[in-house]
């Protein structure tokens, strides 16, 4: 007598996420590509040009570089499902 064995398949779905916070993946600031990627080039370069007098202010030394990028941040992410932003990702 054969006995045959069969085995179910189980599909995981897994989740990778990666931080650098010490400059070991990339030496550059991956946040401003992710954010023409997931808006798009259109969209992206309609709401980066909201940040044009802020750019103007941090460039006069009127705003720091903490102060711009959360200009940035409210500029693209105010509004926006974080389920959308997860798959983006």
């Amino acid at each position: 007598m054969r006995r045959e064995t069969s085995e179910a398949v189980v599909s995981v779905k897994q989740v990778l996420s990666v931080f650098d916070f010490d400059g070991t993946l990339t030496r550059h600031d991956s946040f401003v590509p992710f954010l023409k990627f997931a808006f798009g080039t259109r969209e992206f370069n309609r709401r980066i040009l909201r940040l044009a007098l802020p750019g103007v202010r941090f460039l006069a030394r009127r705003m720091n570089r903490d102060e711009l990028k959360a200009r940035l941040i409210s500029s693209f992410l105010t509004g926006v499902e974080v389920e959308w932003l997860r798959k983006k990702a």
